[in-house]
């Protein structure tokens, strides 16, 4: 979508953790000289220190496998400012509304410390939002930093290098080694863009610099001034075009824009930068004095400046004409001064006047030493400062680089995570130790408790992802309270009532994983109420609407489990109805309809256990529908397939309890299908072998009760082997063992009803060893306690059915201890409650056996 000296934009899809459309900025092939690639870090380094709306945001940064670096960033669909206002035919007064973000984003900039240096139409695009003209200032690639690096590698401006474009650039700029920039140059760039806005040209017009050469351009830049904008308006022959695309005619607007306009942007297209306006966010203030008609702070320039200037511009002239003056001025002056020296001759008051002097000059010394000393200590104070503001950027670049290397692996939500590698863990503990430090920091203002806030809540995200469920809470509830406070102190600032929305949010989930039902859904209803009321404030932002379903969904499933299966309906269904209207809203973000494809699985999933399979039925058929579609749509992206896949594996369960085995089978195999090219291609996604597997042992299932259990068997060595080279590569992942320690289990049971009773107690005791483990390192984990009853119960059935009925009873006993603990420990989950009355039946029927 362009193109640029070293590098190309283009559209992409990011996948996640979030799901939208971005531009993805990538150094061109070949581009890749030490200057180029620290040119383009540069601009990187400077757009992820930017925080406005009206700046493109950067998401994320990284490396080709071919290493060249990229970065992604907001994709901005507008159009260049001149021709988007131009296009609607705005009204000066229109286009000076929009000038002034463009001034206050540059301002940011120049607050971070960044000089634009090519501020021009097609670096400021407009698009609309909601029907609003929304500016963002794009590019910084050639941006200069203040006082500090924006790069390790070396990085600095040729001598013979001209930086900008011609027609915006400051005379300041129009020189082979710009060592001399300030943030004043881009205020002189704001009034060319201001000047053209308003009258359809450049200060200095482009056909003249297509005319001249490099160093005459230069030298027009630098020295020759500009015509006024209503000088240029009611002289240019094209002012009849020029005023209708500004809904006017030619005479009303040149009358406009004479005066105080003219004011405004001759004053920032000064020469002398001592005269211009001093920030951008001056600029934008006078302009904002005239749109409210109010007097402006710009004037024309005075007489004696006038002469002035009249004077440097005509040295040689000047200088003989005042040697004439001062020759008829001397022929006056000498039949005078003799009179003169013999008056103050007489004078007495000569040496009274002399004393006086000195002690005047006595005293103007001693304040000067004075002055000097003040100074002296200031500077001292202001080095000292200087040093405390070097060591605090130096820990927030430090901070911006750890935030984008963990968000990949910590991210907003913990409930939407993936499983990570076991170098990934090492990473995230050694990273640890900085972010407990940074959540550590004395927090005294808005940014440093919003920092602050960011550091314990990642804290909390990094100790869940390392297993310390207790030690996420704690760090998140300090994520929390800091929020709270925030989004109490500054109410009109929406982003801070949503981080702690998502705070409460990823509490309930960590507390939900410790088993504190009642709490984490305290949790989950304070996300939900604070959702709310950013949707009933902000109704056209659709990301708003968004995390509102997805909080929905989260109470849903925790409601779910807690048994509390009617509510749990209930909040499924607010998501569905929220997702289906962002999905109509927005038909050109594939994302939504995914969502919705997904709440429609959720509330087939409930109804499911509800014993309501028919509506469940037609839930899963709806997401499986929207899926085929998003996959026709969007083929390339393989998450979309993964779903598919999914929603296919779903039908199939659900129609296996329906009694529909065939076709149960037929949407297994569909799923299978999938599967397997999506783990061919994808070998280094372990969530796709991890899919594949699950598809294989489903398959499995389903062929071992139509009585094929030669094919089952084969289904079921699949996953296993699978899951054995899953557990393998990654150790360190307890989900891939706990999944193969159920394939073991599953393969023993087939193993039972074939009778072949040696190797089918060979695989429970596999299962058994692994599961232990399991239990054993992840104690507050209760899904591994109760796969280990299930597997000491399968281990106990079997010894049973050998005639070994003690040791049947001890696999029994034991399964049954671990179910009365997790029940006790989790009262409020009934599937616990149900599996303890389970096994005191299976204990029961091998006593009896026994005479007992």
């Amino acid at each position: 979508i362009g193109e640029g000296g070293m590098g190309a934009v283009w559209m992409a899809q990011q996948i996640e953790p979030v799901k939208r459309l971005v531009a993805l900025k990538l150094i061109k092939a070949g581009m890749d000289s030490k200057t180029v690639i620290a040119r383009f870090e540069a601009e990187r380094q400077a757009l992820s220190m930017m925080d406005h709306p009206n700046i493109a945001r950067v998401f994320d940064v990284g490396t080709t496998s071919n290493g060249r670096p990229f970065f992604v960033m907001e994709l901005v669909k507008g159009t260049p400012i001149t021709e988007f206002c131009d296009a609607r035919k705005m009204t000066p007064k229109q286009r000076l509304e929009l000038f002034v973000p463009v001034c206050n984003a540059i301002q940011h900039a120049h607050q971070k410390g960044i000089i634009h240096r090519d501020i021009k139409p097609s670096n400021v695009l407009v698009a609309l939002h909601d029907d609003k003209p929304v500016p963002k200032v794009i590019d910084f690639g050639v941006a200069k930093a203040i006082g500090q690096p924006l790069t390790e590698k070396t990085l600095h401006t040729a001598f013979e290098q001209v930086v900008g474009t011609p027609a915006y650039m400051s005379p300041e700029q129009a020189t082979f080694n710009q060592l001399d920039i300030d943030t004043r140059s881009d205020v002189y760039s704001l009034g060319v863009l201001l000047y053209e806005l308003l009258t359809g040209t450049t200060p200095i017009e482009r056909e003249r610099f297509r005319k001249v050469a490099l160093m005459e351009m230069l030298r027009v830049v630098r020295e020759e001034e500009a015509p006024r904008p209503s000088t240029r308006l009611s002289s240019t022959e094209a002012r009849s075009s020029i005023a209708a695309v500004r809904n006017s005619e030619p005479a009303k607007l040149s009358k406009l824009v004479r005066g105080e306009l003219d004011w405004l942007v001759m004053k920032a297209l000064e020469k002398d930068r001592t005269r211009r306006y001093e920030t951008a966010n001056g600029f934008a203030a006078d302009v904002q004095r005239y749109l409210a008609g109010e007097p402006v702070l710009a004037h024309p320039p005075s007489a004696g400046y006038r002469l002035r200037k009249f004077v440097r511009k005509h040295r040689g002239p000047v200088l003989a004409a005042g040697l004439v003056l001062m020759a008829l001025l001397a022929g006056i002056a000498g039949t005078t001064i003799g009179l003169v020296w013999a008056e103050q001759a007489r004078s007495d008051e000569a040496e009274q006047r002399k004393i006086a002097e000195e002690k005047e000059r006595d005293a103007l010394k001693a304040a000067e030493e004075e002055r000097q000393a003040k100074l002296r200590e200031a500077a001292q104070l202001a080095i000292a400062i200087e040093q405390r503001a070097k060591a605090e950027k130096a820990r927030d670049r430090t901070r911006d680089v750890l935030d984008a290397m963990t968000s990949e692996v910590t991210g907003d939500s913990l409930a939407t995570q993936k499983a990570i590698t076991e170098e990934q863990k090492k990473f995230l503990a050694e990273v640890l130790t900085y972010y407990k430090e940074f959540a550590g920091e004395n927090a005294d203002d808005e940014r440093s408790r919003k920092r602050t806030a960011s550091a314990a809540g990642r804290v909390g995200g990094i100790e869940y992802r390392l297993g310390h469920q207790k030690e996420s809470a704690t760090a998140i509830r300090m994520a929390r309270d800091l929020l709270t406070a925030l989004a109490a102190d500054f109410p009109a600032v929406p982003a801070y009532r949503s981080d702690l929305s998502r705070s409460h949010n990823n509490l309930g989930y960590v507390l939900a994983s410790l088993g504190k039902g009642a709490e984490a859904e305290a949790e989950y209803r304070q996300s939900l109420s604070i959702q709310q009321k950013l949707v009933a404030d902000f109704p056209a932002m659709p990301e708003y609407r968004d995390y509102l379903a997805g909080s929905h969904s989260n109470l849903g499933n925790l409601l779910a489990v807690l048994g509390k299966r009617a509510e749990a309906e209930a909040e499924y269904r607010e998501a569905l109805a929220i997702r289906a209207k962002l999905a109509a809203d927005f038909p050109a973000r594939p994302e939504y309809r995914d969502y919705l494809a997904g709440s429609h699985n959720n509330l087939g999933g409930l109804l499911e256990g509800l014993g309501n399979r028919v509506e469940a039925e037609a839930e899963y058929r709806q997401a499986l529908a929207i899926r085929a579609k998003l996959v026709a749509d969007f083929p390339a992206v393989p998450e979309f397939r993964q779903h598919l896949a999914g929603s296919h594996n779903n039908l199939g369960m659900l129609l296996v309890d329906l009694g529909k085995q065939a076709e149960a089978e037929s949407e297994y195999r569909q799923a299978l299908a999938i599967r397997e090219k999506l783990a061919a291609e994808f070998p280094s996604m372990p969530e796709y072998r991890r899919n594949l597997a699950q598809i294989h042992n489903n398959l499995g299932i389903l062929l071992k009760s139509r009585g094929k259990r030669a094919e089952a068997e084969a289904e079921y060595r699949k996953a296993l082997a699978i899951q054995e080279k899953l557990a393998a590569d990654f150790p360190a992942m307890p989900a891939y063992l706990q999944e193969l320690g159920r394939s073991h289990n599953s393969l023993g049971n087939l193993l039972y009803d074939l009778g072949k009773r040696t190797e089918a107690e060979s695989e429970y005791h596999k299962a058994l060893a692994i599961l232990a483990k399991l239990a054993a390192d992840f104690p507050a984990v209760p899904e591994y306690r109760q796969a280990l009853a299930t597997s000491h119960n399968n281990l106990g059935a079997l010894l049973a059915g050998l005639g070994k009925r003690s040791e049947g009873e001890a696999e029994y006993r034991q399964a049954l201890a671990i179910q009365e603990k997790l029940a006790a420990d989790f009262p409020a989950i009934p599937a616990y409650r149900q599996e303890r009355a389970r096994s005191h039946n299976n204990l029961g029927y091998l006593l009896a056996g026994l005479g007992k």
